[in-house]
């Protein structure tokens, strides 16, 4: 577990899991830091008039809270569950599973290599700063597009090849496919020429969309041609298409050459 050994400030949220409930308030486990003890206050439980705890806080369960007092030479807090939004919870919720996905997956490259584990963190905390939002971020990301993502990583081969191979085998990708067919058709002596480079700048033009995995075109003969689009999901492959579509139908106006094009299955 990468616990912090720091106290929270006052206002951040943080994960707990309830360890005792008492009459006139409750005690927590912050999950993320080492031996530090919440305690929630009766009134801090709920914005409603509260009868009986334990109807609200069980223990062994987990709750995300807002830190409302911080205590640094008891190493204690003081928590609120009832001023945090049902739309922060959610968020700090998905937060924290996704970073505990990346500490697991993290753990078992460990153990496999024997490599100290907050060694690969710090090595991988680097690329946060550059481009990803999370540490699970970039096992997605390699799943997804391949060792390229860790490629400057101060981190030896086989700890790179063994990051590789555990995030294609516990990371899925979601894939959505649109397929649609468009025909270019042109007079001009060098409409070959022409149509090929139209068909290239509306490819440039979707393979730096994120999420996008796959691109193909097909030539069916007689002027048409068959897209494919792979993508993360289809709100990303419906905009890679659209952009497609749209930058050659413009090209196509300027260089007067026909196009048409229609969605298949």
């Amino acid at each position: 577990m990468d616990e912090k050994t720091n106290l929270p400030s006052v206002g951040s949220l943080v994960v707990c899991t309830a360890t005792k409930v008492l009459d006139h308030g409750a005690y927590f486990k912050l999950d993320d830091y080492q031996n530090i003890e919440g305690y929630m206050p009766i009134g801090e439980v709920s914005s409603t008039r509260v009868f009986d705890i334990n109807d609200i806080i069980k223990v062994g369960r987990r709750y995300v809270c807002k830190v409302i007092r911080v205590f640094p030479a008891k190493m204690q807090v003081d928590l609120s569950l009832k001023r945090v939004t049902e739309k922060e919870r959610k968020e700090t919720l998905i937060e924290w599973k996704r970073k505990q996905r990346a500490l697991k997956l993290i753990e078992i490259v460990s153990s496999k290599t024997k490599y100290e584990k907050n060694r690969i963190i710090e090595e991988l905390n680097a690329l946060l700063k550059e481009k990803y939002e999370d540490l699970f971020s970039i096992f997605e990301a390699l799943a997804r597009e391949g060792e390229k993502v860790i490629e400057e990583v101060k981190l030896p081969s086989e700890i790179k090849k063994e990051l590789l191979e555990v995030a294609k085998e516990h990371i899925k990708i979601p894939k959505a496919e649109i397929r649609g067919e468009f025909s270019l058709t042109s007079l001009h002596s060098s409409g070959i020429k022409i149509i090929k480079d139209i068909i290239s700048k509306g490819e440039s033009n979707i393979k730096e969309i994120h999420g996008v995995t796959n691109i193909e075109i097909t030539y069916l003969g007689g002027g048409k041609f068959l897209l494919l689009i792979v993508a993360e999901n289809y709100k990303i492959a419906e905009e890679a298409f659209n952009r497609f579509m749209f930058t050659v139908s413009n090209i196509s106006q300027q260089q007067k050459v026909i196009f048409s094009y229609k969605r298949v299955q």
